[in-house]
Parts: structure tokens; sequence; C-alpha cells
């Protein structure tokens, strides 16, 4: 057998191995391009249509009327229900001051609060007495005068048997009205010295706190100067704004019989609670926020006299406050979440949204209590929705929850 040699430069012939690769390659493609075929021929059909839009589910709650214990929210400012600048009626050096007389410090009524040097005006005193005995001298003679013109009167009538009409100056009448007056205005001269000398000793003139003071001992004082600003802490005002709608629901004090509404005086930054009355309303409205003032007294706010463990108020506090209006009846309470837009609600009407005005009567800082705009029994919406339409389709699969507050409820 004859091996075929490999000359250079030649071909190598190897023709039965590179047809089947070129076949196998054809027939790839072939089956490629049958699959594709395939599958674009039996792809499923996308079926055109009007896509359908959900109702939105919410969630409602059912209302009813009852009887409500109505309490007004306010915010109000502390205030002094008096205030005085303490001024001496009289001159001199301040000789003594009290421990107390510091700011913040504590007076009893009557308690002394500083002297002033008394010495001239003991000196006054003496000598305004020295004047007295020294006029009722001289009225002790002009008495004794008057003894003798009448026994000369009644002698000069004797003699010339005639009676004088007009016998005043012969009794020495203006002599004794003269003596009389000086007596007096020395009587007067001496009491207002003695005032001058007890005004040395200035007291409280109520059950005060010292808010401050301008004084000090060795300082001159005079009647024009202020030497201290006291406050009476037997009771403080609280100056609170309420709406004018609400005013209907104030109820002042006549006499003993006909107490003034009873409020709850709460202080944010601290956990104690007081108690106030409302007094009076101002009759004036603040310029800024045109709301009503309201003054509602609070008794011992400094808890003195009661020995309570209360943080005291401060002057200038801002409080929260809740007036007690009595009991409404038929009155419906809605949390301020279905509260919406220009006092409107959202009805839940055969799986449909209504939207109703509705009536507040007052509100607190949770709810809302409405007089009318709803009925008892009513589905009212809770949910927050977007792009309300009055009568769009809503669904509901919850049980309505029933909101009514009533007076066994909310204990006044």
């Amino acid at each position: 057998m004859m091996e075929k040699k490999y000359i250079p430069g030649t071909p190598y012939e190897k023709k039965p191995q590179t047809f089947l690769v070129v076949f196998a390659v054809v027939l790839i493609l072939l089956g490629g391009i049958g699959t594709a075929i395939f599958l674009i021929k039996t792809k499923p059909k996308v079926q055109k249509g009007i896509p359908t839009r959900q109702a939105p589910l919410v969630e409602v709650i059912s209302v009813a009327k009852g009887p409500r214990r109505m309490a007004l929210s306010a915010m109000g400012t502390v205030i002094p229900s008096a205030q005085i600048n303490l001024k001496a009626k009289i001159s001199g050096e301040v000789i003594h001051v009290a421990k107390e007389f510091v700011p913040g410090g504590l007076f009893k009524k009557n308690d002394i609060i500083l002297s002033i040097d008394p010495q001239d005006y003991d000196l006054a005193v003496k000598k305004k007495e020295s004047l007295l005995n020294h006029a009722k001298a001289n009225l002790d003679l002009e008495l004794g005068r008057q003894d003798v013109a009448r026994e000369e009167l009644h002698m000069m009538q004797t003699s010339s048997g005639k009676v004088i009409q007009d016998n005043g100056l012969a009794l020495r009448k203006p002599q004794l009205d003269q003596a009389r007056a000086e007596y007096d205005s020395a009587m007067v001269d001496l009491e207002s010295a003695r005032l001058d000398r007890l005004r040395t000793v200035i007291r409280a003139p109520f059950n005060g706190l010292m808010v401050s003071r301008n004084t000090h001992v060795g300082a001159q004082v005079s009647s024009l100067e202020s030497l201290a600003t006291l406050v009476n802490t037997n009771e403080y005002w609280v100056e609170a704004s309420i709406p004018l709608g609400l005013l209907s629901w104030i109820t002042l004090p006549k006499g003993n019989d006909k107490p003034g509404n009873s409020v709850l005086i709460i202080n944010p930054a601290i956990t104690d609670q007081y108690t106030g009355q409302v007094i009076k309303i101002t009759g004036q409205l603040n310029e800024q926020s045109r709301l009503a003032k309201v003054l509602v007294r609070i008794n011992d706010p400094l808890s003195l006299q009661s020995g309570s463990t209360k943080i005291p108020l401060l002057l200038g506090d801002y409080v929260n406050l809740r007036i007690d209006g009595g009991t409404v009846n038929d009155i419906i309470a809605l949390p301020r979440s279905a509260i919406h837009e220009d006092n409107q609600v959202w009805v839940l009407e055969n799986e449909r949204l209504f939207i109703r005005k509705i009536q507040i009567s007052w509100s607190d800082d949770t709810d809302v209590f409405v007089n009318s705009g709803i009925e008892q029994g009513d589905f009212i919406i809770i949910s927050n929705l977007s792009g309300v339409i009055d009568g769009m389709s809503v669904r509901s699969n919850t049980k309505p929850d029933i909101k009514q507050d009533t007076l066994e409820d909310n204990p006044s």
C-alpha cells in the first residue's frame, strides 16, 4: 500500500469531515427557524375591552343622638385679679424692710412691709399736741369771758329797762366762735400728725405676692415714688378667648344663688389641675383674633390657704380651659377626622357616598358635636379618600361602629 505524502504548499484534503459540519449547522438553523415560526403562530391573543374600576373600600361609623355634658375648650392667660404699685404717703428714709421684701415674697394682710424713720413725725405730733393745748386754753378763757359778758348784759338791760335784741357782740359770740374754730383746727392738725406717724409703717393691704421692688434700706422715698408692686394672692384671673358663637353657653353669676360656669384649668406644662368660675365677659374683642374675652376666677391659686401640694400657678402662664356648659340633649358626637372642608361629612347610603353639610354646635380636642345636617342611624365615612365626588360608589365590608358619647360615658 502506497502512503500519500503531504506536499507543502498544496491543500490537505479532508472533504468528508467538512461536509458533515456544514450539514449539522444547516440542520440547526432550520430547526431554530421552525421553532420560532411555531411560537409566533401559537402565541395567546390579548382580548381588548374596557377596564373596570373597583370602588374604594371605606370604614364607617354609625352615630346616635344622646345627652352630652358640654365642655367648651379655650385657652387663656393667668393675670392678677388686683395689682397695685405700693407708694408711701409721706417722705423720709427707709430704716427697715421685711424679710419677704424681695420679688416672690409673700405677705399676709396687715403684715409690715417696710418702715420709714419716724423721728420727724414724732416731733410733729408733740408740736400739734402743744398747739391743741394752747387752743383749748384760749377756748376755756373765752368761755369764762362769756359768763362775764352775760352778767354785764343783764345789768345793762336792767338799768336801762330795755331789751337789747342784737346782743351777739355784747355776749362775745364772734370771739367764742373763733376760739372754738382754732381748737377744732388744732385738733385736726394733731390727728393729721398722728396719721402721718402711723404712715411711717407701711403694711400689706391684702394677702399679696411681691413681684418687684424699687427701694431698699437707707433710701429716701417720697409720696410720688413706687416702692414695690404687689398682686393679690387670694385669687387670680384667667383671661380666656372664645368664639362669639359660643357666648350663648356662658352663664354669668347672679348673686349667691346662680354661680357662673364652672371651669377646669389645665396647665399643659404640669400635671396639676385647678378649678375656677366664670365671672365676667369683658365686653371687648381681641383685635387680632376677633374672639370674645371671658374672665375666670381661680381662688387660692398658690395653695396658701388650702395647704395643697399643687404647683402654684404663675402669672403670665398660658393655660387650657374646659368650661362646663351644662347638659345638652339630642346631640351627635363625631370624631374630628370625619369632618371635612366647609363643615362637610361623607354619608354612606346604598354603597354610595353622599356629601352633607352639618351644623356644629361646639367642639373639643377630639370630637365635634353636631345638632343638624345628619340624623340618627346615618353611616358616616371616616376613611381618608381623595377625589371625592358626590354620589360615587364605595364599598364597606365592616359592621359600622356606633359613635355615641352620652352623659354617662362623659361625666363632668
